[in-house]
């Protein structure tokens, strides 16, 4: 059995003996969607709760049935990455809890998830989001997912091949934070509930990915229009590649991951939501593209770890 088998099966008899990763019934979800819901857009989720003080202490509960990335007051709450943890080609509803106390202030709190689906297909019941705590009087406050979150497509989308598409061109605010343009947002839809089963919960200690290490390659090679990158030891994970003095509006493929450029200095290209195997990747782009803009290009390896009540 080699390395990654063998880590893969210890963290599943780990799994087996968690008592943070339990299964529930579905009951009292609020599920909401983008109004035209498609198979491989991610879609940015948020919504902005105003408090006088800050909460003593606040949780959030994100149920899916694809893949997120959540960001309170602009601040990524987790080093986890692909979360939640699931088997591959999966879209059961999976919840995950976190204590979000320390990243909340007094005024304006705003909530922002980044939603993809878990693989390219058709599911309505995109995101369900239960936010609660208690304040400084010992007040309990609890605000659920529904039409008041503002929604927007995302600058990425899944491929049907397994890739991913960046388009760094189309949105140039920052999409969590307070200074966006509403009025290019929609209300997001409410789903009804009418899909029962049960559903994971991750919370304590559960099952998660996390970046193991970044290295560099160990050779390239060029041949007319491309670049092939030798990493040496095959991983799961993602390639970084640095760009600098890219045309906005420029092409570029890297190992099956579409690039689009903004035409800034110094830009990155990388995956977010998709987990490829990788030893060597060919980087080519338009007519616009030379290998002399590629400044950096990073082997940034993912493996499957157990997320404890002292991981961030």
């Amino acid at each position: 059995m080699d390395v990654t088998k063998l880590r893969y099966f210890i963290l599943a008899c780990l799994f087996l003996l968690a008592g943070s990763h339990t299964v529930a019934q579905e009951f009292d979800t609020h599920w909401i969607a983008y109004p035209t819901v498609d198979s491989t857009s991610q879609i940015w989720f948020r919504r902005t709760y105003t408090t006088r003080e800050r909460p003593v202490q606040a949780t959030i509960s994100i149920k899916t049935t694809g893949r997120f990335e959540l960001f309170v007051n602009e601040r990524n709450i987790s080093t986890d990455v692909l979360t939640p943890y699931r088997e591959e080609m999966s879209d059961n509803s999976i919840t995950t809890e976190y204590d979000i106390t320390r990243f909340l202030c007094s005024g304006n709190n705003t909530i922002a998830v980044w939603y993809s689906p878990s693989y390219p297909h058709i599911n309505p019941r995109q995101l369900s989001v239960t936010y609660s705590g208690k304040t400084k009087d010992g007040r309990r406050f609890a605000h659920v997912s529904d039409e008041s979150w503002l929604c927007h497509k995302a600058n990425r989308r899944l491929l049907p091949a397994g890739g991913e598409l960046l388009d760094n061109t189309c949105y140039p605010l920052k999409w969590n934070s307070e200074d966006i343009d509403a009025a290019c947002w929609l209300s997001a839809i409410s789903i009804p509930n009418t899909h029962q089963e049960q559903t994971k919960v991750y919370k304590g200690c559960y099952p998660a990915y996390k970046v193991n290490r970044i290295r560099h390659q160990n050779y390239f090679d060029t041949g007319g229009d491309s670049t092939l990158y030798e990493f040496g030891t095959a991983f799961r994970g993602w390639i970084r590649v640095t760009l600098r003095n890219a045309k906005i509006g420029e092409n570029i493929d890297i190992g099956g991951m579409k690039y689009v450029c903004n035409g800034k200095m110094d830009e990155q290209a990388y995956r977010k939501f998709t987990l490829p195997e990788c030893r060597r990747v060919i980087v080519y782009g338009d007519n616009r593209f030379s290998r002399e803009q590629i400044q950096e290009i990073e082997a940034i390896e993912i493996v499957p770890y157990t997320h404890d009540a002292f991981s961030f």
